[in-house]
C-alpha cells in the first residue's frame, strides 16, 4: 500500500495499517519480524488493546487514516518524510480512546539495545524511535498487560549476570523503555494517554492511584508524535541531532557544540560543598587541578522552592550569584545539583499547609464527625491509607495528620 522513507530505512505499510517491511535501502536487508503483527498504531479502550483493520492513504495530504471497527474509532495520522528520518503525528481521533500505542515495532536487529534512548543496532545498521513531545512517552502503559511475546526482564532471567554474553542490565523497567530486547532481536515502542479525564492506575510504584486530570493541549492524545529512522551505526548521533533541530526540541550546547558530541561533555570537575566564604578557595583548587568546573552537590535546604542553605549562602541567591561571578573572573564555571522530580517534606509546598496542586495517592470520606481528641477516624475507603509512601500522612481540610495504621476490615 505505502512506502515511507526514513533515512536509510524504508517502512512499508499494508491496507490494514500494519508494518510489513523495515528495509535497509542501502543493503536491501529486511529487519521486520516475521512472527508478530505490527500495526503502526494501536488504540486502548477500557483496558482493551485494539489493532486497526483498515488503512487509507491520501497522498496529497500525507494523511493515513486508521479504522478500528470494534471500538468504532478512527485515527488520522500525518506521515512526513524529512530526509534523515520520518515523523508520524496523530492529527485527530474520532471516538472515545483512552490511549494510543506506537508499535511495538518488532525487529530482528540484535546486539545493542538502547532502552532509554530508543535506538537498537547490530554493529552496522541502526533503527531508532524518538518521542517528539511531552505527551509522547517512550515505553508501554504500566496499567496494561504486556503482549504475550514480551519477556519479563531485560535479561529474561530475572537476575543480572555480569559474566553472561546476554545483555543483563536491569536498570530500567519495561514500561519506561522505548526499546526492549526480544528472543529474535528487539522492539521499539511509545505511547500517549488521554489525560483530560481523571483515572485510577499504577503510579509511583503504587498499584492503584487517583490520577488528577490536566487541561490544555498536553491532555489530549491528538498531537502525539514520533520520529522513526534507520541509518548506519556511525550516523546515529547525527540523525538524532537532525531530529532535535528539525522538530524544535531542546538542543543543549556545550562550548559551542551539541552536548552529545562535544568533547567538553567529558570534562572532569571538582565536587565540593563550597560556600560564600570558601568560594575563592574552591576556585583556586579547581585551577590547581587543571580543571574548569566546580560543582556543589547539595546546596539547598528545601527542594521544591530550592531555598539555598543559609549557613553556606547567607545572602541567598545573590550570594550564589556572587560565587559564580567570582569563578567566572578566574575562568571557572559553576554548577549546582538540582533535581526537580521530587519535593522535600520541609518545603513550603508541603508544610505547614499542603499546596492544593499536590497529587494525592487517593481520597476517602470521613464517615462520622471527627473531634480534636479522637484517636480513631472511620473512613469510607481504606485503600488510599495502605499506600507505601514515605510518611503515613493524611490531609483533612488544610490540616495534615499522621496515622499509625488502617484496619483490614470495617469499620
Amino acid at each position: 500500500m505505502l512506502s515511507i522513507s526514513a533515512g536509510k530505512l524504508s517502512i512499508q505499510l499494508d491496507h490494514q495499517g500494519r508494518v510489513t517491511g523495515l528495509t535497509d535501502t542501502a543493503s536491501g536487508i529486511r529487519y521486520e519480524s516475521a512472527n508478530h503483527t505490527m500495526p503502526l498504531l494501536r488504540v486502548v479502550v477500557d483496558g482493551r488493546i485494539e489493532m486497526p483493520e483498515q488503512a487509507d492513504y491520501e497522498a496529497a495530504s500525507g494523511i493515513i487514516t486508521l479504522k478500528f471497527p470494534e471500538c468504532r474509532a478512527t485515527v488520522a495520522i500525518l506521515a512526513e518524510e524529512k530526509g534523515l528520518y520520518a515523523t508520524f503525528e496523530v492529527q485527530s481521533i474520532d471516538g472515545d480512546v483512552d490511549a494510543v500505542i506506537w508499535g511495538p515495532y518488532v525487529t530482528t536487529v540484535a546486539g545493542s539495545i538502547g532502552e532509554s534512548v530508543g535506538v537498537v543496532h547490530n554493529g552496522s545498521f541502526a533503527l531508532g524511535l524518538q518521542a517528539l513531545n511531552i505527551k509522547t512517552v517512550g515505553g508501554w502503559p504500566l496499567e496494561l498487560d504486556r503482549l504475550d511475546y514480551v519477556q519479563q526482564t531485560y535479561s529474561n532471567s530475572g537476575m543480572p549476570d555480569p559474566d553472561s554474553t546476554q545483555p543483563s542490565d536491569n536498570k530500567f523497567e519495561y514500561d519506561a523503555c522505548a526499546a526492549w530486547p526480544t528472543s529474535e532481536g528487539s522492539m521499539l515502542q511509545a505511547y500517549a494517554r488521554n489525560r483530560a479525564d481523571a483515572a485510577r492506575r499504577p503510579a509511583w510504584n503504587l498499584p492503584d492511584v487517583d490520577i488528577a486530570p490536566i487541561a490544555g493541549g498536553d491532555a489530549r492524545i491528538a498531537g502525539t508524535k514520533i520520529a522513526l529512522f534507520g541509518c548506519a551505526v556511525d550516523r546515529v548521533l547525527q540523525t538524532i541531532e537532525a531530529i532535535e533541530i528539525g522538530e524544535g526540541l531542546p538542543h543543549p550546547m556545550i562550548e559551542g557544540e551539541w552536548g552529545k558530541t562535544s568533547p567538553a561533555a567529558n570534562q572532569s570537575y571538582v565536587i565540593t560543598d563550597f560556600s560564600e566564604a570558601t568560594m575563592a578557595d574552591a576556585v583556586r583548587y579547581t585551577k590547581m587541578a587543571g580543571l574548569n568546573y566546580v560543582y556543589h552537590p547539595d546546596p539547598f535546604s528545601q527542594w521544591g522552592h530550592f531555598t539555598l542553605k543559609p549557613g553556606s549562602f547567607p545572602n541567598g541567591d545573590a550570594g550564589l550569584k556572587a560565587c559564580a561571578e567570582l569563578a567566572e573572573r578566574e575562568g571557572v564555571k559553576v554548577g549546582v545539583h538540582t533535581l526537580s522530580n521530587f519535593t522535600t517534606l520541609n518545603d513550603p509546598y508541603v508544610t505547614p499547609v499542603p499546596d492544593e496542586r499536590l497529587q494525592f495517592s487517593g481520597s476517602a470520606r470521613a464517615v462520622g464527625s471527627v473531634g480534636a481528641e479522637d484517636r480513631e477516624i472511620e473512613v469510607s475507603d481504606p485503600q488510599p491509607f495502605g499506600a507505601g509512601l514515605f510518611r503515613r500522612s493524611a490531609k483533612i481540610g488544610s490540616e495534615l495528620i499522621e496515622y499509625d495504621a488502617v484496619t483490614e476490615s470495617a469499620p
